[in-house]
């Protein structure tokens, strides 16, 4: 992760779901254990209040079977009056307005006979529905209770609860205006998915990282925690494993790299990278500071799984295992268990029997797991856990929603998120500390980049999806990201490198407001397809996939042409 500290003053018409459960490749297991480092290490080492949805309404809409013809005839009516009483249109205008208030009111008395609920008369809408109080502000629930004895008149064609609409949430933090990552053409439009909800204060996300920093912008949202590093060399802390998550800084000095036991390490500066992703996701909202996160009310469990140098396999095998509620030996159970894990870690190499392992418990369990594809501008298919069966992959996008150089890329990627280039207003601000070494805890913020920040983005929309559907499938919530991303710009016209594709990049850019619209409309039914031969769908943009345990697009057949609406 790249970044430039600085100071603040202040698809499918209905997309294919599937619930197989994908099996691990069987391979040779490494002789040593394997040294994950945070994804965005191979870059250079260094340069609330929530509002809950309101669905409170004291009013009913009452459409009328004639209302339309009563409304044409009034008008009528009214007009013969004008052209008799020209020289006073008042009068006509009392008439008419009496017209319309004798008709509401005998309307209104007819339909109180339906339900105890006491109903006054407000006014006549163009169409000749008329709007009715209720004694109070009421659910939508009880609403609809009261609608439907009411439309059992015979003249009511439909009773509708009066809804409030209210403009597309935005956030008063004052660095918002610059979190084009969020808002702008090639973000993630939140605004309208912050419409939709912003978070569950009940819901626990696991970040396995190095650990946490008290951030002004985080405050009271930690959790719990522990510390999974399990060598003393790279704890940094004078301790082993503990229930202390606090992230004492992963530098490494030119003499440490020289010789010892970090001998090759890389030189770098401390990173506070999982800091850095809990600001994307969970950065505390309309506060008067700072930034504004993704999900503004749901609690992050900081574990910590990297030290100096990266973080064992094992530690991180354990350390998921933990955050989820499950046993790990000489480690107090986890009271705060996780729905949903941020893993952004990388390691050349296959998955390995025992990450897949451990990732198939998890998704057994129910758990999501989300993963960054890597900063090495290769194939993601060749790092793991991105190319472990059963996680969500995450690839980047730059401002124009073009291909970064350092972003990793493939058919393993499901979706790509704004990863950021550069060390300006083109990268991504998020919550950091200006220690060198260690943490000063000063509540500052960076501008960073990487395909671990692009899975940061992803994991914050993912809880919310799973607060508005907290049933759906890790599968589901895979395919539901996939299938509604936007469409992959021209990002060279607009000054990028490359252009990402679906080849490349994954299904589109992140679009969290029509994924939680989807998510939120689910309910479950899965399309069952038996044929003795191949199936064939055609998505709404022209491309053709074959159905089987995953949709995988045919490349033989193009140029197709919708028919019909």
């Amino acid at each position: 992760m790249t970044h430039r500290r600085i100071g603040i003053g202040c698809l499918f018409a209905s997309i294919f779901m599937h619930a197989c459960m994908h099996t691990a490749h069987a391979v040779q297991p490494s002789p040593i254990t394997a040294v994950v480092l945070p994804i965005d290490s191979t870059e250079s080492t260094r340069a609330s209040a929530a509002r809950s949805e309101y669905t409170l309404t004291d009013r009913l809409i009452v459409r009328l079977k004639n209302g339309s013809a009563r409304i044409a005839a009034i008008s009528d009516t009214a007009s013969s009056q004008t052209g008799k009483l020209s020289s006073n249109q008042s009068r006509s205008t009392r008439a008419s307005r009496d017209t319309h208030a004798e008709h509401r009111q005998k309307t209104t008395a007819r339909l109180q006979s339906l339900t105890t609920e006491a109903l006054t008369p407000l006014r006549t809408m163009g169409d000749g529905s008329h709007v009715l109080r209720l004694s109070r502000r009421m659910a939508l629930h009880e609403v609809h209770a009261i609608a439907n004895r009411l439309a059992m008149d015979p003249e009511v064609l439909e009773v509708l609860p009066d809804r409030l609409f209210f403009p597309q949430l935005t956030p008063t933090d004052p660095q918002y205006i610059n979190q084009w990552n969020l808002t702008q053409a090639n973000g993630i439009n939140m605004p309208g998915a912050w419409d939709i909800t912003t978070g569950s204060p009940g819901m626990v996300i696991g970040v396995l990282d190095t650990g946490m920093l008290p951030h002004t912008d985080l405050a009271g949202r930690w959790i719990g925690g522990y510390d999974f590093v399990s060598l003393a060399a790279r704890s940094n802390d004078n301790d082993l494993r503990d229930a202390d998550a606090t992230d004492p800084g992963d530098w490494v000095t030119a003499t440490e790299s020289a010789s010892g036991t970090l001998m090759g390490c890389p030189v770098t500066d401390s990173r506070w990278h999982g800091t850095a992703m809990a600001g994307i996701i969970a950065a505390s909202a309309n506060n008067a500071t700072g930034i504004a996160g993704i999900n503004w009310n749901s609690k992050i469990l900081p574990v910590r799984v990297v030290g100096k140098c990266g973080g064992y396999e094992s530690d991180i095998i354990d350390g998921m295992r933990w955050a989820v509620g499950m046993t790990v030996p000489g480690v107090p159970d986890n009271p705060n268990k996780a729905k949903l894990l941020n893993v952004s870690l990388a390691a050349v190499g296959s998955c390995g029997t025992a990450y897949q392992s451990a990732v198939d418990d998890l998704t057994n369990k129910g758990v999501t797991i989300i993963v960054a594809a890597g900063n090495n501008g290769a194939l993601a298919s060749n790092y793991a856990p991105g190319n472990c069966n059963g996680v969500i992959t995450v690839g980047a996008v730059d401002q124009n929603g073009g291909l970064p150089g350092y972003a990793n890329t493939g058919a393993v990627i499901a979706v790509s998120a704004p990863g950021g280039v550069g060390t300006g207003n083109t990268a991504i601000l998020t919550t950091l500390d200006s220690g060198i070494n260690s943490a000063v805890n000063d509540s500052v913020y960076t501008q960073s980049t990487g395909t671990s920040i692009s899975a940061a983005h992803v994991t914050g929309v993912a809880s919310l999806m799973l607060t508005v559907n907290p049933g759906l499938k890790t599968v589901q919530v895979r395919d539901f990201l996939k299938y509604t991303g936007r469409s992959f710009p021209d990002a060279v016209a607009q000054g990028s490198t490359t252009n990402c594709n679906q080849a490349l990049c994954g299904g589109g850019i992140l679009n969290a407001t029509t994924v939680l619209q989807f998510a939120k409309a689910f309910q479950g039914n899965v399309p069952q397809i038996v044929a003795n031969s191949g199936v064939s769908g055609l998505r709404s943009d022209g491309l053709v996939f074959d159905w089987g345990t995953a949709p995988v697009q045919r490349t033989d057949i193009s140029g197709v042409t919708r028919l019909a609406a």
